[in-house]
């Protein structure tokens, strides 16, 4: 029901007769011309004014939402990308026995380790402006994604535990089957900050 209803919107924004996107979804006319009324969550937006906005003097509430989201995204990429890299060169360490590559490794996962307490401090700082400046919006989007919110939240712990195992684990875990154990942790923790990605882009 859910993909009938994006293709339906998809079609709508697209410029597609109404007659056609009935056809296709199997919906009369009508229904299908308001397809987009109340969404695909079928939760409609609210209608505000600029009363309804919590306003704090000296602040631009824009401004702040813009700088904190703007500096999240950038550790957030930061966060995602040093993982793999980080991987890939202790795999190729492992591959070739070059001790260079995992010591290489080791100091890029020393720095995500800073940049990941970062994100996540301008992460919930995000979360307290959305709240602080603009609680009906966040309150209609929290409506909307609620569900993926919560799962968001969950894979935000695991790769929190994941990250501090592959690093404070880094030196216990080598050689032989360690070694392997110490590849595959690495393994999830990018599996699972690249599931936190989609999540996130999904909103």
């Amino acid at each position: 029901m859910l993909l009938v209803a994006g293709l339906a919107s998809v079609l709508l924004w697209l410029g597609v007769p109404t007659e056609l996107l009935a056809a296709v979804t199997g919906s009369p006319p009508a229904a299908a011309s308001t397809a987009l009324d109340g969404g695909l969550s079928g939760i409609a937006a609210p209608e505000l004014t600029a009363a309804d906005y919590p306003s704090i003097r000296g602040v631009n509430a824009r401004v702040a939402v813009w700088l904190v989201a703007q500096l999240h995204l950038w550790f957030a990429a930061f966060v995602l990308a040093v993982p793999i890299f980080v991987f890939i060169i202790e795999a190729i360490g492992m591959k070739t026995r070059d001790k260079r590559y995992d010591d290489m490794a080791y100091e890029f996962i020393k720095i995500s380790i800073t940049a990941y307490s970062l994100t996540a401090i301008l992460g919930g700082l995000l979360l307290f402006s959305l709240i602080v400046f603009y609680p009906d919006l966040f309150s209609y989007l929290s409506r909307i994604f609620g569900e993926s919110m919560f799962y968001y939240a969950l894979a935000f712990f695991a790769e929190s535990a994941a990250l501090y195992l592959y690093y404070y684990g880094w030196h216990w875990l080598q050689g032989g089957f360690r070694k392997w154990l110490h590849l595959t942790v690495g393994l999830v923790l990018n599996a699972v900050g690249t599931t936190l990605m989609f999540l996130a882009n999904g909103w």
